[in-house]
Parts: C-alpha cells; structure tokens; sequence
C-alpha cells in the first residue's frame, strides 16, 4: 500500500505515472523479489485513497465535537448558574458521624 501511495503522490505532484513497482529485499542469506503490477497498484491505490478519506471523516467529526463542546461550555458560563450555590455541601466534615460502620 505504501507504494501505491507513492505512486499516487508522483501522480498528482508531478505528473508521473507509475504503472508498476517493485520491492527488492536483500539479506546475506537470500535476494527477494516482489513486483506489483499496474492492477495490483490500482487495487493498493483504492484501499489507500479509502484510508485517507475515512481519516479526513474522522477529523471532520472531532472538529464537530469540538465545536459542540465549545458551545456548550459557553452556555454555561453564559447562563449565569453558579454552581457554588447549589444544595451542594462543601463543608469538611468527619463522616464516621453521618455514616456508621457497622461492625458484627
């Protein structure tokens, strides 16, 4: 696949259009070969283009969800509710006292 995005990226920058590639492995042991044809790239070349296109979605709905956030952050400081005054206690108290253990 990354070949086939290389090849997509020659393409569109430069014009040049790759119609075949091949990956060349070396080790002292053995020499590999792999050639990808012109429907072999094609076929790379679709999953890749299918890779980008589900990733700009996926930025296109965080971009959302931060925009939602943001507003409803500013609902909240516009609202004028301050939550200091709910039936809240923030008073330190010892709990033993308003919660028991019961021990048997």
């Amino acid at each position: 696949m990354q070949l086939a995005a290389y090849s997509q990226a020659l393409d569109e920058t430069l014009g040049i259009k790759i119609d075949c590639a091949q990956i060349i492995v070396s080790t002292t042991e053995i020499d590999q070969s792999f050639i990808l044809t012109s429907e072999e790239l094609d076929r790379y070349r679709i999953k890749w283009l299918q890779k980008i296109r589900r990733y700009q979605e996926i930025k296109e709905e965080e971009e959302k969800a931060k925009h939602i956030l943001k507003e409803l952050k500013q609902e909240l400081e516009n609202s004028g509710d301050d939550l200091s005054s709910s039936d809240v206690s923030t008073e330190k108290t010892d709990k033993a006292n308003h919660c028991p253990a019961t021990v048997s």
